[in-house]
């Protein structure tokens, strides 16, 4: 765990929060107000962390007319600040001086800063910025704060879970079956791809926005309690658009000299109605069309099959005549030799 430098020299009351062992925050959310001296500084602070609990509120702040029991110290505006991508935040850089006049974040995925809240007046310098050591995101605080953040440095971890919202399409690669229908097995399956590619992303997005949403219903009591609402629901996040997926009917293909149908309820079901297919005309197995009913996820291994040729049906005749078949062919032959003969004799005697 790493830390970084303090920001603000006041001194008020102590308030450590933290995301539990493993966790990091994924979105950070205040307020900043005016001290009276036409400087506007950051007021409070609160956090959400990626396995959803709620760092509560550090500072004051409050209604935006009567501030409360801060005096002069008028609140100006929330701010809420969502990671890109959920992945958290690894930098920070501050505008201090006696106190924490404002704050912005590096998000870890893109190393974009966030907008500055607070103010850029004459009186403070920027700060350099601080990134957390390779691999470790922002944990949580470490702060003085009364009415306003007086002082305040930021905690650094290494994570230990990965971001709850991942973009990761399930995507079946094209097959060689040997067989005729592999050209149109393989568009298929690149249709049946598409599709799957436009379900992660509606998978992913959506689930973007219900770990933001949290994180915006978090704050939403104090900001309602407070009378600061209108400025608070404009960091409402935006609820994500559905891709609609493309339509794919019924497809039939002539394969392996079979007629397969795929129904098109997954792409590993298409694969394997196929590559069945082709092993169990390779090895002289009884023709049946394979069902496409299970889902289950069919394995058989197209290298292992040699590529199919088309036979003569007399020669597809006399190759399924076993060894047993021939014994009984031939015994029924020599009987009926001996029957002809038999007759024959009797034939001859009689006259």
């Amino acid at each position: 765990m790493s830390s970084s430098p303090t920001y603000g020299t006041g001194s008020a009351t102590t308030s450590t929060k933290s995301c539990n062992p493993g966790q990091f925050l994924v979105a950070i959310s205040g307020q900043t107000g005016n001290n009276g001296n036409n400087n506007i500084e950051v007021q409070n602070i609160a956090g959400y962390c990626s396995d959803g609990v709620h760092l509560t509120l550090t500072g004051g702040g409050g209604d935006t007319k009567s501030c409360g029991d801060c005096g002069s110290s008028c609140s100006l505006g929330p701010f809420m600040f969502y990671s890109n991508q959920g992945a958290g935040f690894d930098g920070v850089q501050a505008r201090p001086g006696y106190s924490v006049n404002a704050l912005s974040f590096r998000n870890n995925n893109g190393k974009a800063m966030t907008a500055m809240a607070g103010d850029n007046g004459s009186d403070v310098t920027t700060s350099a910025l601080f990134t957390c050591p390779p691999g470790q995101l922002l944990t949580g605080w470490n702060a003085q704060a009364g009415c306003h953040i007086n002082s305040i440095s930021f905690q650094c971890a290494t994570p230990s879970v990965p971001p709850l919202c991942e973009y990761n399409p399930q995507i079946e690669p094209e097959q060689t079956t040997g067989a005729d229908c592999d050209k149109e097995l393989n568009s298929y399956i690149g249709a049946l791809n598409e599709n799957a590619i436009i379900d992660a992303e509606n998978q992913y997005r959506t689930c973007l926005y219900i770990q933001q949403h949290l994180a915006y219903e978090a704050r939403l009591p104090f900001f309602t309690q407070n009378a600061a609402l209108s400025g608070w629901e404009s960091n409402a996040p935006s609820s994500p658009i559905q891709t609609p997926t493309n339509p794919i009917g019924n497809t039939t293909f002539n394969c392996c000299n079979q007629n397969v149908n795929i129904g098109g309820q997954s792409v590993k079901d298409a694969v394997g109605q196929v590559t069945q297919s082709c092993n169990l005309t390779s090895s002289n197995s009884p023709s049946t069309t394979p069902s496409t009913s299970s889902g289950t996820s069919k394995t058989a291994s197209a290298s292992s099959s040699s590529p199919v040729t088309k036979t003569s049906s007399s020669s597809t005749l006399f190759s399924n005549i076993t060894s047993q078949d021939w014994i009984y062919i031939l015994v029924a032959l020599v009987l009926c030799v001996i029957i002809t003969s038999s007759l024959f004799v009797a034939i001859y005697s009689d006259g």
